[in-house]
């Protein structure tokens, strides 16, 4: 995700790729736009919405593990991924 994929306006945040394989806005409740707004404010469109402390984007070998390792701390022994972390707070 990129600074310019969230949309205050329409409290929206755009996924170029999604799993189905077509684009689409996705909106946001109150505090998703309050945390978006937060990390997004006078940043350039282009920049990562999400970035590592020094700034670049991530990759997948720098999340998976400390994804795994906290999965680990916290006791959860199924294989547990960011998609199933999704449902869970979709069923919340």
């Amino acid at each position: 995700l990129k600074v310019g994929d969230f949309d205050e306006q329409s409290g929206t945040l755009f996924i170029a790729e999604s799993k189905g394989g077509r684009p689409r806005h996705v909106p946001l409740t109150q505090a998703g736009i309050a945390y978006f707004s937060a990390l997004a404010h006078h940043r350039f469109a282009e920049l990562p919405l999400l970035p590592r402390t020094d700034g670049t984007p991530w990759k997948r070998a720098q999340y998976w593990r400390p994804f795994r390792a906290a999965c680990r701390k916290a006791g959860v022994t199924s294989k547990m991924n960011f998609h199933g972390l999704r449902h869970t707070y979709g069923a919340a």
